[in-house]
């Protein structure tokens, strides 16, 4: 992201910072006015983010903001697309995606005893698409000949409408696939210009659609085998995080294998979560937290 220029509203950044109770009531507004709920993302993000849409809206503090809001309904989803990080890559834990390969993809297909179950998986926060895009591309290099025999639905949604149309196209410029083999590029993108474009085959497997994952209360996907949540939760607050956990159990996850990504071992407690697992899932949990990468449901 390119820095926010330096302008003479910068003496009224520390009174912005200070004034907690503007940022709450203009938090408040954006949910009652915009339906984005981001009450409970960290204070740290939400701040920078609002400073691009000050500056970008000539307003001095919260309160104008809130003014300028009133008369401007379009800015709601462009204060929501500056303040939905869209922060992703290809692969961006790749020892996330390689234990994937390694463990869980091997474990899931020995118990696909149906084929005609098929393969369903989530990404949540998917941003633009790198995520469930290089899911599809793992499913594809794991199975091989054998892809035709499974029905593979890869669900991806963000709170971003402008992410998803990006999403769908599924273009990138040659930077953003740099870290990418020369046989990955060879056999799922096409050169576009001076960018790549993922194949079709590719994105056929994906399905993008809308989802505010903090305001969703019934479960969204059923029967998943996986879901991957690692642009979401290490930007929300800790009552949040719990929040999202516990639906997760208790509503989305009887039996898939939850991927975290590489988080910071104290960035997510569950509290309460702890309880409803039996001993080996916790034992099972705490050996597979040790390496920041999935979890399984408490069907596992």
């Amino acid at each position: 992201m390119e820095p926010v220029e330096q302008t003479g509203l910068e003496p009224d950044r520390k009174d912005r910072v200070a004034d907690s109770e503007a940022l709450e009531t203009l938090l408040e507004k954006v949910y009652r006015g915009g339906g984005h709920d981001f009450r409970e993302y960290k204070r740290g993000t939400v701040m920078r983010r609002l400073e691009r849409r000050l500056y970008a809206t000539r307003t001095r503090t919260y309160l104008e903001y809130m003014q300028f809001l009133d008369s401007h309904a379009e800015e709601y989803q462009r204060l929501a697309d500056d303040l939905t990080l869209k922060v992703s890559a290809f692969y961006r834990s790749r020892y996330t995606f390689a234990q994937l390969a390694r463990l869980v993809l091997p474990e899931l297909m020995l118990s696909k005893g149906d084929r005609s179950e098929g393969l369903r998986f989530w990404s949540a926060a998917c941003a633009r698409g790198e995520a469930p895009y290089s899911m599809a591309i793992l499913l594809a290099e794991f199975l091989g000949l054998r892809l035709r025999d499974f029905k593979v639905a890869i669900y991806a949604t963000d709170i971003s409408r402008q992410a998803l149309h990006e999403a769908r196209l599924g273009l990138y410029s040659a930077k953003e696939i740099e870290s990418l083999s020369p046989a990955i590029l060879e056999n799922y993108f096409t050169r576009q210009g001076t960018g790549y474009g993922v194949n079709s085959n590719i994105r056929q497997t994906v399905s993008f659609s809308y989802l505010d994952l903090v305001s969703t209360k019934a479960p969204p996907f059923t029967n998943l085998d996986g879901i991957f949540c690692c642009n979401i939760l290490i930007y929300l607050q800790k009552q949040l995080q719990e929040r999202c956990l516990a639906c997760c159990m208790t509503h989305w996850l009887p039996r898939a294998t939850w991927f975290w990504g590489r988080l910071r071992r104290r960035q997510i407690v569950c509290g309460r979560n702890w309880s409803v697992l039996t001993p080996r899932q916790r034992y099972k949990r705490y050996i597979r937290r040790m390496g920041d990468l999935v979890f399984n449901g408490p069907g596992s």
